[in-house]
């Protein structure tokens, strides 16, 4: 890509780039923010759309999550 300062070219470049990637790909993977045990769900949550599209897209979806993500239930 040409330099440039232009922030919605800068963004644009890779975007382009890689969602070829995002819709080739067989396996996706996101990170948990949190775990609740008394539900068995896994709670993700993400502020831009890669984490949708690596969770929505693939045909084999993986959670990645520490022991420290476990918590008792969904309620604060």
């Amino acid at each position: 890509m040409p330099r440039s300062e232009d922030p919605a070219a800068i963004v644009a470049f890779p975007r382009g780039h890689l969602r070829r990637d995002f819709l080739a790909a067989d396996m996706g993977f996101v990170g948990v923010n949190a775990a609740p045990a008394a539900t068995g769900d896994l709670l993700t949550v993400t502020n831009e759309g890669n984490g949708r599209l690596c969770s929505a897209l693939p045909r084999v979806p993986v959670a990645l999550a520490g022991i420290g993500k476990a918590v008792a239930s969904p309620d604060p």
